[in-house]
């Protein structure tokens, strides 16, 4: 069974790779668990301020933590589905909201 790489979140990927916990990073955002946990397990997005402070946490630009929901989008536009500034309207709206 191959693993399905598009649901993986990238700051789980880099949580992992640092031997970091969840618990560790919530702490260190002043957020609860429960909510760190919901951003890790895309239960919930985290607005653009959030990427910016786990990005800086972890180390990594910003952008790696939102390359696959890029990647996504541009896969859609191949695909004839709604454009990449279709996309990135609608999640915009989503994490300023």
């Amino acid at each position: 069974m191959g693993q399905k790489k598009e649901h993986n979140n990238l700051i789980k990927v880099h949580l992992k790779k640092r031997g970091i916990t969840q618990t560790w990073l919530a702490k260190d955002l002043g957020m609860s668990f429960s909510i760190t946990n919901a951003y890790i397990c895309n239960r919930k997005q985290p607005n653009l301020a959030i990427i910016f402070r786990v990005a800086d946490l972890l180390g990594v630009s910003p952008k790696e933590l939102v390359e696959l929901f890029i990647q996504k989008i541009q896969h859609a536009g191949q695909k004839g589905q709604r454009s990449t500034a279709q996309y990135i309207h609608i999640y915009a709206q989503s994490v300023l909201a």
